[in-house]
């Protein structure tokens, strides 16, 4: 956290920081990197960011009503920023990289619903394999949902391949959505089992 002003801002985005120190220090957050699966590890940082925003609001919460409200302006005027200087970024790739964000608290909130504060902490240790179980937590919750490998003709390493992985049921639904009805494309994205892609030159 950059700066010398310690504000409600900061103060804010320090408890959310420090969450993440906490879950580091108890479940190792540096097992993402071992993850083979684009898929997986959106899901993974999902539950990461969601169980810090959960402790980020109770935060807040106990705030005064004044600092709550100036919490609100300058997380506002934050937000405004940060739109316009990414304003030449394709509206589909802002709203993947906010998908963690935007997905995991209500995942967390739900988990938390179901099986308490333990509970979230063994999701932690034990997360969603693939962000269609993040869109339909009941899945995780009942052991389904996890993604089917799907294996594409050819070599991944190959000296003219530049990316390869999986999309996630989240940008697949993102990249439909900017063309059907967004309820269509939720329909398409709850039979997606699986994915993948490779990149050559």
């Amino acid at each position: 956290v950059r700066g010398t002003e310690l504000d409600t801002y900061t103060k804010v985005t320090l408890v959310h920081e420090l969450t993440h120190a906490w879950q580091d220090q108890h479940t190792n957050l540096g097992r993402l990197q071992d993850m083979t699966s684009s898929d997986e590890q959106a899901a993974f940082r999902a539950v990461v960011e969601g169980d810090a925003d959960g402790a980020e609001r109770a935060w807040v919460e106990q705030l005064s009503q004044a600092q709550q409200d100036a919490y609100d302006a300058q997380a506002s005027a934050k937000s405004d920023q940060a739109t316009k200087g990414m304003s030449s970024v394709p509206d589909v790739m802002v709203a993947a990289f906010s998908a963690p964000y935007a997905f995991g608290p209500s995942f967390v909130e739900g988990i938390d619903a179901q099986r308490g504060q333990p509970g979230v902490e063994a999701v932690l240790l034990d997360p969603p394999t693939g962000e269609r179980q993040l869109l339909e937590p009941w899945l995780f919750l009942a052991g389904k949902g996890a993604p089917v490998e799907v294996s594409l003709p050819g070599d991944d390493e190959g000296p003219d391949v530049v990316d390869s992985g999986s999309f996630g049921a989240v940008f697949a639904y993102l990249i439909l959505a900017e063309q059907i009805d967004p309820q269509m494309a939720l329909a398409a994205t709850d039979v997606l089992a699986g994915d993948a892609y490779r990149a050559e030159k």
